[in-house]
């Protein structure tokens, strides 16, 4: 458990792009209280990446995101790199053995914003602005860490985590 002044989380997650916020969402689906805290001061507008595939949509199912996710993007059942009017290669992913057998354009930034959303109503908001730092565990009792994190690059503060299992 980690306790911080204002609330109790079971799991800390750095990082709100797009593996944060579902990891976040998955967790909180299941009961689980977390914190996500990312460095940035909102969410990316722009796209590190705009294709989707289908192993990550049946994953994102799992948390009932691949049908809204689906829904916005466009859908690409084939695909041809050219040079020219030379064909490099065709990739067709229609005959994959899945739900979903196409790749799916969607911007990074829409899929972080969705999942955000979602996040936001299982109860849990990404802190943003918070940055983390460092951590150590506390030699007298090896069951506790402090760690750091710096809010909006201004000041430090310092938190604890207790109650974690004894090493075997």
């Amino acid at each position: 458990m980690l306790t911080y002044p204002s609330r109790t989380s079971d799991v800390l997650i750095i990082g709100a792009g797009p593996v944060g916020l579902a990891a976040a969402l998955t967790l909180r689906r299941r009961g689980v209280n977390v914190r996500i805290v990312d460095a940035a001061p909102r969410g990316a507008s722009t796209s590190r990446a705009a294709v989707i595939h289908a192993r990550t949509l049946e994953v994102l199912s799992t948390i009932h995101m691949a049908t809204p996710i689906v829904e916005e993007g466009i859908v690409v059942p084939d695909f041809t790199v050219r040079d020219g009017t030379q064909t490099l290669a065709h990739l067709d992913f229609r005959g994959l053995q899945t739900p979903y057998p196409f790749t799916l354009m969607l911007s990074q930034a829409r899929i972080e914003e969705m999942l955000a959303a979602a996040l936001a109503a299982w109860g849990c908001e990404v802190e943003r602005e918070v940055e983390f730092d460092s951590f150590a565990e506390l030699e007298s009792t090896r069951r506790a860490m402090q760690l750091v994190f710096r809010e909006s690059a201004r000041h430090e503060r310092s938190f604890f985590a207790a109650d974690r299992r004894p090493r075997s």
